[in-house]
């Protein structure tokens, strides 16, 4: 990056994309590259380990029914307050995930 210093406040032109800079801010070709920000590495770092958590919020929870079906069947033979348990949290499951969705929008917002 190159600095001139003939003014008040200091232009600097990116040797990337040739784009003027003023206040290291404002761009004067109104034109944002993120490459030059954030490596290649760190995006896709990103979006997967987005993937991954997704993948295994949502997976736990819309799995529940099978684990509820054989800890029923083979582990909790005959207790049913226990299976009545096992429905309680995969009830609070659910209800835990659209909760802190919500909160997590309203706080996206703020």
């Amino acid at each position: 990056m190159t600095i001139d210093k003939d003014s008040d406040d200091w232009i600097a032109k990116s040797p990337a994309t040739g784009a003027l800079i003023i206040d290291g801010g404002a761009d004067l070709n109104n034109t944002l590259d993120p490459t030059l920000e954030f490596p290649t590495y760190t995006r896709y770092a990103v979006v997967a380990s987005c993937f991954v958590i997704q993948g295994l919020s949502c997976g736990l929870v819309h799995s529940w029914g099978v684990q509820q079906e054989y800890l029923a069947a083979n582990v909790y033979v005959g207790e049913t307050s226990k299976i009545k348990t096992l429905s309680y949290i995969g009830t609070l499951m659910y209800f835990s995930l659209y909760l802190w969705g919500m909160l997590a929008g309203w706080l996206a917002e703020v």
